[in-house]
């Protein structure tokens, strides 16, 4: 379909029906500079030329842009850049491509511009990278290992970290907390409540943990029953630990 046939500024009925959510742009066709990026449904990316037409005394800088290269005897271009998006893909769409171009005629920024907008490398690192932690509470820090996923739910994460460990937590009576940690990550934080002992041969394995497969020298498994510790694992989420040795368990201040 050439430009010329968009001059209608409507689709056709069947593309309408299958188009679905879709991220557009408007180019002047005088130097070929996109000047406008948008998202829509149905004849949307058409009815910006309508309003510049139909609102003669409505200023902007799109609906200026607009007029002015109507008045140099040029249409402006419609470019679909993607179509066939959920309305959640389209905000993404859209607002990557608000990053991508300069001097923009939009009012706004795109959908998570100042969370997930355009940033430079050092940037990300500073939102996602908290830094090391500096655990100061009495605490045993539980290497998941192979039984972490990024997918899991908060009450899978839970089941994998409180057990079945190898260890004696007679020997810390005074330790507090349990820090799920994976890939030199803190993942989360519960407060111990208490400690149960069990039998290798008695571990009943939930379907919400995977089966540990490694059986070790030890009969005898620990698991804490506990709660996350809302009054301090925003202190410690996302922070880094060192991984000093392949014990999965290890005992801080305690």
């Amino acid at each position: 379909m050439s430009d010329k046939s968009l001059d209608r500024a409507v689709f056709p009925q069947i593309v309408l029906e299958q188009i679905g959510s879709y991220v557009y742009r408007l180019v002047d066709p005088r130097g070929g500079k996109t000047f406008y990026i948008g998202k829509g449904t149905g004849n949307r990316v058409f009815e910006h030329v309508a309003e510049a037409a139909s609102l003669s005394d409505r200023a902007s800088l799109k609906l200026d842009r607009i007029r002015e290269i109507e008045a140099s005897g040029n249409k402006v271009r419609y470019i679909i850049h993607r179509h066939g998006l959920s309305d959640e893909q389209a905000l993404i769409v859209e607002s990557a491509l608000i990053d991508a171009y300069q001097d923009l005629s939009n009012a706004q920024l795109g959908h998570g511009a100042y969370s997930r907008g355009m940033m430079t490398v050092g940037e990300v690192i500073g939102l996602y990278d908290r830094g090391a932690a500096e655990v100061d509470v009495p605490a045993v820090l539980l290497n998941l290992n192979r039984q972490f996923d990024r997918a899991l739910t908060a009450e899978q994460l839970y089941e994998r970290t409180r057990g079945f460990w190898v260890m004696n937590p007679d020997k810390h009576l005074n330790v507090k907390y349990a820090m799920a940690v994976a890939y030199g990550v803190i993942r989360e934080v519960y407060r111990i409540e208490r400690w149960e002992k069990s039998a290798v041969g008695e571990i009943v394995e939930s379907d919400l943990r995977r089966v540990d497969a490694n059986g070790g020298r030890s009969a005898l498994r620990c698991a804490f029953v506990g709660s996350v510790a809302t009054d301090i694992r925003e202190r410690f989420i996302g922070k880094s630990v060192p991984d000093r040795s392949q014990n999965p368990v290890r005992w801080v201040n305690c």
